[in-house]
């Protein structure tokens, strides 16, 4: 074997090892993102579960399962669980995105309230959320609530493959959307 061949070789058995390894260097941001969207990894005979997003969302102290809420009062929300939960068999996306306009629309109605009565005010929902939290009108696990539904809603928003997104997952959404807007919504300012 001469001394190219010998280089050819070398080349070749590290080609798809070097690649592979660069590809992981250059892409490990995005990876270590994705890895807490992952429900199960294995490999041979390592196995390893993770769990979903929503599971990992703190849960509000009620659920709101009331089917005949409306918008007669403060404390009352737009429209009825039973409303998302049926355009949740249609789509789970606009359920979920119906959702979180219920939540916005409570945190950025309570905002208005507190900064300025009698003007609608746009503001980002989670800077809306940041305020109420800072004035201590939610409290740290309503906040953390608040930050992971918007997650879950961008992914909804943004993501094409939602096949994790069934009945019983966007049926909790919901129930934790509906929750956390009744609760702004009743706040007493």
């Amino acid at each position: 074997m001469t001394f190219l061949e010998f280089l050819a070789s070398l080349v070749s058995s590290l080609a798809w090892p070097a690649t592979i390894f660069l590809a992981i260097f250059f892409l490990r941001k995005p990876l270590v993102e994705l890895i807490p969207l992952l429900k199960k990894l294995k490999y041979k005979e390592f196995e390893a579960e993770f769990r979903d997003a929503l599971e990992a969302t703190p849960v509000p102290p009620t659920i709101a399962t009331d089917d005949t809420l409306s918008a007669d009062s403060p404390g009352d929300l737009l429209k009825s669980r039973n409303y998302y939960l049926q355009l949740a068999e249609v789509s789970p996306r606009s359920a979920i995105m119906e959702a979180w306009l219920e939540l916005e629309s409570a945190s950025s109605d309570a905002y208005t309230r507190i900064v300025k009565p009698g003007m609608k005010v746009f503001m980002n929902p989670r800077d809306t959320a940041q305020y109420l939290y800072g004035q201590s009108l939610i409290t740290e696990d309503e906040y953390k609530s608040f930050q992971s539904l918007a997650r879950l809603r961008n992914k909804a928003a943004h993501e094409t493959d939602l096949s994790d997104m069934n009945q019983k997952v966007v049926g909790e959404y919901v129930d934790f959307c509906l929750t956390l807007a009744s609760k702004i919504r009743a706040l007493q300012i």
